[in-house]
């Protein structure tokens, strides 16, 4: 009502009942109009655990953001299921009575419909791929939440495991398609060129590189046999992705095909003061980058021959002359 008093009264959606309702909707139609309609926005979150009250005030937020694809870990809800609503395809995998996992994501229905998209749960809860088929290439979607990291033998077989799988599930995939892999894979990352920014990160004044994870190399060459790059490890002043206490690390992560890479794609954005957190630097933190919609070789133009119009005439002057010698010969 504030912002009505201010003169920022819009049109009224036919679902529209209260000036709020009208005013939230005549914003997400300026952000749809106004958006950059060549570029993918990817958003990624590690949840701790996901109401449903704020789920709805997750979507309602990136609906007004125009997020095309978001990814949610850790939801803490046990059910595998798919649906749709107004302006989300939703899918969500997890695991029985465990209540420690989940993988939910949803893909804008300005991307298309449910029955466009393809997924599959490779490990309940922990890994998911799903594909939107695209013109004119598909996008592929790896949702991903590691094992926290325990020195116990048996998490650390359960640590491999899951990087193996996670191998297995990238190669799996054409590399002419869109790759987005995202999630909390719980390591680490060193600098590697290329794959890598800066391997420490600024946090209360200081340069800090966070736990080390003994595994982290598997983690890295896995990026580096897929020609993966990882977008928010380039500018360091984002700071941690996960803050504890007195404790912070970077173990949060947006990875997209070296060709997908630009500068816009790393210029990433971290969301401590997202309206659905509690306004407060603790936990993992929501992680905002954009892709381009469509990747064209940079010598794409230089191989296209462009065509002057005497060089059109002339050849419109030869197939006239061909059609007239193959009469005359009939």
């Amino acid at each position: 009502m504030d912002f009505e008093r201010m003169g920022c009264s819009g049109h009224h959606s036919p679902q529209s009942t209260t000036p709020s309702d009208a005013l939230y909707w005549e914003w997400q139609q300026c952000n749809r109009k106004h958006v950059n309609k060549s570029r993918l926005n990817i958003w990624q979150w590690n949840s701790g655990g996901l109401a449903s009250n704020t789920l709805d005030e997750v979507k309602a937020w990136l609906s007004l953001q125009c997020v095309d694809i978001g990814i949610i870990v850790e939801t803490r809800l046990t059910f595998d299921s798919q649906w749709s609503d107004a302006d989300w395809n939703i899918v969500h995998s997890g695991e029985g009575p465990h209540k420690g996992k989940g993988i939910l994501i949803l893909i804008s229905r300005r991307l298309g419909s449910l029955s466009n998209m393809r997924w599959q749960f490779h490990e309940s809860g922990r890994l998911v791929h799903a594909r939107l088929q695209m013109n004119p290439r598909p996008i592929d979607i790896v949702a991903c939440y590691q094992h926290t990291y325990n020195a116990t033998k048996a998490c650390l077989q359960a640590r491999d495991k899951w990087w193996n799988k996670l191998d297995q599930v990238l190669g799996g995939i054409p590399n002419r398609n869109c790759l987005i892999l995202a999630g909390d894979f719980n390591s680490s990352l060193p600098y590697s060129p290329g794959i890598t920014g800066s391997s420490s990160f600024h946090w209360n004044g200081q340069a800090c590189s966070g736990a080390t994870h003994p595994d982290h190399a598997k983690f890295l060459n896995l990026l580096r046999g897929h020609a993966l790059v990882t977008l928010n490890t380039w500018n360091p002043s984002l700071g941690p992705t996960y803050v504890h206490h007195e404790q912070a690390s970077r173990i949060d992560y947006i990875c997209v095909r070296q060709m997908f890479a630009d500068h816009a794609a790393r210029d990433v954005c971290y969301l401590w003061h997202s309206p659905f957190m509690n306004q407060t630097q603790v936990g993992h933190v929501p992680i905002l980058s954009n892709i381009a919609r469509y990747w064209i070789p940079q010598n794409y133009s230089k191989q296209i021959q462009k065509v002057t119009m005497q060089q059109r005439q002339d050849r419109k002057s030869t197939r006239l002359n061909s059609s007239h010698v193959k009469r005359s010969r009939m």
